[in-house]
């Protein structure tokens, strides 16, 4: 929802403070790359994104890779500290989130639509 006063995009379930979660699932699809799953129901649109706190480390943006109505996915690449220490946390370890952030868009039924993405960018085109 856009705030024409103050030109703000504010989305549902987003705060300033974070949701501490726990990780439900961790998927390890590369040697550097894992998938996290959460179970919160987020409600975002395709093309937003969280931000994911790691306590003690850092807090940075994450694009939401999946979403159902309880659950989503965030799927990390091993790049830097907070993705450093992201990679040692396991099921059932906490972080927080926050968000979802951005401005979404819905894709209209029956279009032919092309998805391009390289890397670890191709992680939100599966929402």
């Amino acid at each position: 929802m856009e705030n024409s006063k103050t030109n703000k995009i504010t989305m549902n379930n987003n705060s300033e403070q974070p949701t501490i979660l726990l990780i439900k699932k961790v998927v390890q699809e590369t040697p550097s790359i894992k998938t996290y799953t959460f179970e919160h129901k987020l409600g975002a649109k395709p093309g937003q994104f969280v931000m994911l706190w790691i306590p003690r480390v850092d807090q940075k943006p994450i694009s939401i890779s999946r979403q159902t109505d309880d659950s989503f996915d965030l799927t990390v690449f091993k790049i830097g500290k907070a993705t450093n220490a992201m990679f040692e946390m396991k099921e059932g370890d906490k972080v927080g989130v926050s968000g979802p952030y951005g401005r979404g868009f819905e894709i209209e039924p029956k279009k032919i639509i092309v998805l391009v993405g390289g890397g670890c960018g191709s992680a939100p085109l599966r929402m």
